[in-house]
């Protein structure tokens, strides 16, 4: 009886590690309380990896923060009820939106609702965004930028 305990609780440990291990290879999903921000590449509309973000938030909670995008170009932030988000690229990337619109705060039930893809002033990408993204448009900094 032990023995069979001991082999079951093998094949247990091999499957939750196997779980675990899967996981990260699964795309983000938000939840309720999350929101997708998606860094796109300006040029060509792909997923731009491991982009530093500043995130501000406001509301009845106010808080600024750092966080970096994955290998796909995604970055989860908890939403805060009733507020808004300001999100900038910083480090080797720069923001793509119009000058106008660099300190524009976005409503997290806009958000949730229907999503926001902010203007692409660096090139012709664009991107429908889905209910629950907030969707950057960026590019690589270089030495003669005009920022």
């Amino acid at each position: 009886m032990l023995r069979t305990f001991v082999a079951q609780s093998g094949v247990l440990i091999r499957v939750a590690l196997f779980a675990f291990a899967m996981s990260a290879f699964l795309p983000m999903r938000a939840s309720a309380e999350q929101i997708r921000l998606k860094v796109l590449n300006a040029k060509n509309g792909k997923p731009f990896n491991h982009v530093n973000l500043t995130i501000g938030t406001a509301g009845p909670q106010t808080s600024t923060f750092h966080i970096e995008t994955d290998r796909t170009g995604l970055a989860l932030v908890e939403s805060v009820p009733n507020g808004s988000i300001f999100v900038y690229a910083t480090g080797y990337q720069t923001d793509c939106r119009p000058a106008m619109q660099q300190q524009q705060p976005f409503p997290f039930n806009e958000i949730a609702k229907a999503g926001i893809t902010i203007a692409n002033s660096c090139g012709k990408a664009t991107y429908v965004a889905a209910p629950g993204e907030l969707v950057l448009f960026v590019r690589n900094t270089t030495l003669f930028s005009r920022d």
